[in-house]
């Protein structure tokens, strides 16, 4: 009980009655002086408590407002992004450190190559577990679910812990089992598990229970798992507004920029990471003529062109996998995987046809030296090396199930095929003293362009290479590129939404949707729950759909909202029980 005299007050009103008796005036006002600055330093003591509380306070809410800002969430997500990123480029550079040595054992040459391929297939088969049993919605890209999700579609188990480490382990065992596949999709899919899981912390369940700016962040995970793929933060976070969103709200521009000049800061310090490792400094800048602008053009109507081309030869594989079912089925994906983990990494075991590896780096350096003259033995390997690439990647996209994305051999294809039209030029006409390296580049932005149909893979070659004069020529074959594959084939994304029948808006030719109306859009034997359905009603309706949200109407057949699958999951056990 705490009383509303002071203890000074409350110690001289008991004694000083008792000292009027025995002692004089003098003494009991000195008596009273001393309980006075009692009285004092028992108020002091009072404020001295009331400010410490105070000031215990201020640094409690100070701290949670803290921990609490959607700034310093990007923060921990450029950070976190940017680790992950590094840790699977590192563990994919130490295996293959460790797979080398197997190509140059001369003693037994067969026992080289089985100790090549068993290495291989060893990864393979931790790949093909991990997505079949662990995370299935691992396998793939990401980039196209990734779409889906920022549309608008709630596909929570594509998010989870679960998938994370089924990608995570997944797309380095994928790369040493020696396919032909990416890290940039993979990389999407990596960091927005990470900003989901984020979202679960206490700090930030704000962005949790906020849907649009839980789907600003969710944008902006993709934009820095790009940037970590190709380690250009301009390039990368206009590519992922380009092939991760079908509309894209301008406010969030500024977060996906500062979430991603931090992660590229943390890799400055750790090392580069992705594409930016490929063109190394210092970099002599390449000069063009004028004239080399029409040979551009044709460059790029031809990348358009071989882009569409390789659309179509990408349904056509998902299609031939789909064709035979006991190919779908895990045992035969276990065959399948192991059959092609085999038949990539033979080939590939000679040192001589180490061109045919999946070895970007060794692949840009031989693309990028320039010779004094052109040879037609070069000539044979370029048309040889294309079409052998163009197989591997479909077969390790197409038909594998593994974590793969497309990017990075899309952009080693259109540097074989631009370097190939670079010494052809260059040898018609040799007074125009070209530079067949500069086709490389071009050729490579412009049929990954054609591939994605996204523009901005001129804005990501231009900050990977560093080479500034070839920015025209770069945006002129891009453009022309995208216009030509636009109009003859979907871009990849599109093929695998279509193939993995995702929930997306279908794509309209613009002069074909003037005229469309909701209704020649929408289904019209829609499933819909009504409030009158009773427990058996709402069984059967799970058992017959595939959908994630069934439309609810009263007794008149109105429209009265959705319910989400995953919330009848959760009521209907309740309601049995």
């Amino acid at each position: 009980v705490v009383s509303t005299q002071s203890t000074g007050s409350r110690m001289w009103g008991k004694l000083q009655s008792r000292l009027s008796t025995r002692f004089s005036t003098e003494d009991i006002l000195r008596t009273q002086d001393v309980f006075s600055s009692l009285e004092s330093n028992d108020d002091d003591l009072q404020t001295l408590n009331k400010k410490q509380n105070f000031l215990k306070g201020f640094f409690v809410k100070l701290g949670k407002r803290f921990l609490t800002e959607n700034w310093l969430f990007m923060v921990v997500l450029a950070m976190l992004s940017g680790l992950v990123g590094y840790a699977v480029d590192y563990c994919i550079t130490k295996l293959f450190f460790i797979q080398q040595p197997f190509s140059e054992l001369s003693s037994n040459i067969i026992v080289s190559g089985v100790l090549w391929v068993l290495f291989s297939v060893f990864f393979t088969l931790i790949a093909i577990t991990l997505t079949l049993f662990v995370g299935p919605h691992a396998a793939g890209s990401g980039i196209p679910e990734m779409r889906c999700l920022l549309s608008g579609i709630d596909m929570p188990r594509y998010l989870s812990i679960r998938t994370f480490i089924a990608k995570f382990v997944g797309i380095i065992c994928t790369f040493v089992g020696g396919f032909h596949v990416g890290k940039e999709g993979p990389f999407v899919h990596l960091v927005s598990i990470i900003c989901n899981v984020m979202t679960r912390f206490p700090w930030w369940k704000h962005v949790a229970k906020n849907d649009a700016l839980k789907q600003q962040m969710l944008a902006t995970a993709c934009a820095v798992g790009l940037v970590n793929a190709f380690g250009a933060p301009v390039g990368g976070v206009f590519f992922s507004v380009e092939v991760t969103t079908s509309f894209y709200l301008v406010d969030n521009l500024w977060r996906a920029f500062f979430c991603s000049i931090c992660c590229e800061i943390l890799l400055l310090v750790l090392g580069p990471v992705g594409l930016v490792k490929l063109f190394t400094p210092p970099f002599i800048l390449v000069e063009y003529k004028l004239v080399e602008l029409i040979l551009v053009c044709i460059l790029g109507i031809l990348s358009g062109l071989l882009a569409s081309l390789f659309s179509r030869l990408l349904t056509a594989t998902f299609n031939f996998g789909k064709a035979w079912p006991w190919l779908t089925s895990k045992s035969g994906s276990y065959v399948k995987v192991v059959l092609l983990s085999i038949f990539l990494s033979a080939i590939t075991f000679p040192e001589m046809f180490r061109l045919l590896r999946n070895d970007l780096q060794f692949l840009v350096d031989v693309l990028l030296q320039d010779k004094e003259n052109t040879q037609p033995d070069f000539w044979s390997l370029l048309i040889a090396l294309l079409f052998i690439k163009i197989l591997f990647t479909l077969m390790s996209v197409g038909l594998t199930g593994l974590p793969a994305g497309i990017f990075s051999p899309s952009f080693a294809l259109g540097g074989i095929f631009g370097r190939l039209f670079g010494e052809i030029v260059a040898s018609i006409f040799p007074s125009l003293e070209i530079q067949p390296s500069n086709y490389a580049i071009i050729g490579a932005a412009a049929f990954s362009a054609g591939v994605t149909q996204a523009t901005s893979t001129a804005i990501v070659l231009v900050e990977l290479t560093r080479q500034i004069p070839l920015l025209l020529p770069i945006l002129v074959a891009v453009l022309l590129a995208t216009v030509v594959s636009r109009k003859l084939s979907d871009s990849v994304y599109d093929v695998m939404i279509k193939q993995k029948d995702l929930p997306a808006l279908p794509t309209f030719k613009l002069f074909k949707s003037y005229n469309k109306t909701a209704g020649d859009i929408m289904k019209m034997n829609l499933k819909v729950l009504n409030v009158t359905a009773t427990f058996f009603d709402v069984i059967q309706l799970l058992i017959s759909s595939k959908h994630s949200s069934f439309p609810l109407q009263d007794e008149y057949g109105i429209f009265l909202g959705t319910i989400p699958v995953s919330y009848t999951h959760l009521t209907l056990p309740t309601i049995y029980s």
